[in-house]
């Protein structure tokens, strides 16, 4: 109330964390998930089962199918990481439990398969999954992999305003060719980083922003509220519209290569930068940027479409020994390139620099 603005994060408790998906069952599933594990032992990392699946993107059960283990962000089942085989399994001396079905105060294992299956430990040192995380950033180094990051939230922003308005409220310059990038923040008043867009220039005056999935509507409650009021600028949420999938590692270029007719190489493909390409018989923008570290893109793509791209990916990717990876392995990843995350190594209590 004093300096306008919160001098603290407040992201934990920001009700903005939560979106229109949060509805009157969904609080009374998660509420009662939450009164239940009041005197449990609470774990980093852990994923909880109540109201999921909720959203999903149209690959889910491909990822499924090839054992990912999912967390949920903002509603969102995601592939935290991948089980090593199909009939994978902890038995009850790999948890420490006599009896692993009984709700203990020290219950330390995720919400059983459908199959009742337990396959994820928690634990304050290191988990069943650490080994399997560690294998998936290796074969990403050294091959190639497919994430999915369908979460992301997404929007379009036009209009002859549109450009002189985004220089204004973010740190770093907009990109002036069509089909460049530029990563931006949105700053608080004392400098902190309230969020960050991956902008991407797709036609005079129009842009296609992308930001942290977790925070869709505190992103897009800011960029709203800072709109102007004179109708020069339009906003458009595409998260639902628009699925991504990552192809990442030293062999991406070998598999997209064999679906598009586009010229892939450093020389015509330069880093920050995108174009629209063809994959088989779909279309989607190619983004050189990725959040791996690696040598890959982003294959922004009408979510119509996403089956049809993650089995020609796969396909193709055969050949190389492509493998589907996940968000703990990506985390990994970024974290050795030194790529910050918000809300870990920025936020509103600490700058870009």
């Amino acid at each position: 109330m004093v300096d306008g603005e919160p001098t603290v994060d407040m992201m934990g408790v920001d009700p903005r964390r939560f979106g229109p998906y949060a509805t009157r069952g969904y609080l009374k599933e998660k509420n009662e998930e939450a009164y239940s594990n009041v005197f449990t032992t609470h774990y980093p990392d852990e994923e909880r089962g109540g109201a999921r699946p909720l959203k999903t993107a149209p690959c889910y059960d491909r990822m499924k199918a090839l054992g990912a283990v999912f967390g949920s962000v903002y509603g969102w089942e995601r592939p935290n990481w991948f089980m090593p085989s199909a009939d994978y399994e902890l038995t009850s001396e790999e948890l420490n439990q006599s009896d692993p079905s009984k709700v203990l105060l020290n219950k330390n294992h995720s919400k059983p398969l459908d199959d009742g299956r337990i396959v994820e430990k928690n634990s304050f040192r290191r988990s069943n999954y650490f080994e399997h995380v560690g294998n998936e950033c290796k074969h990403v180094n050294e091959k190639v992999g497919l994430l999915d990051m369908s979460a992301f939230a997404k929007c379009v922003v036009k209009g002859p305003g549109a450009e002189a308005w985004l220089e204004y409220i973010f740190a770093n310059k907009m990109p002036k060719a069509i089909g460049r990038i530029s990563l931006v923040h949105m700053l608080s008043l004392n400098g902190g980083v309230r969020a960050e867009f991956t902008v991407y220039k797709t036609a005079p005056q129009s842009y296609y922003l992308v930001s942290a999935g977790a925070f869709e509507a505190h992103d897009h409650d800011y960029l709203f509220k800072l709109a102007p009021k004179d109708g020069s600028v339009n906003i458009q949420r595409v998260t639902t519209q628009t699925g991504v999938l990552v192809v990442a590692g030293p062999k991406s270029r070998d598999v997209l290569e064999k679906l598009t007719d586009t010229d892939l190489s450093n020389e015509s493909f330069k880093w920050l930068t995108g174009k629209k390409i063809n994959v088989g018989y779909a279309t989607a923008e190619a983004l050189r940027v990725n959040f791996v570290g690696e040598l890959g893109w982003e294959l922004h793509h009408p979510i119509e479409m996403q089956n049809y791209i993650f089995d020609q990916v796969m396909e193709a990717g055969a050949e190389f020994d492509i493998k589907p990876f996940g968000i703990r392995a990506m985390d990994s990843m970024r974290l050795e390139k030194s790529y910050r995350l918000i809300p870990r190594e920025m936020s509103i209590e600490y700058s870009a620099f």
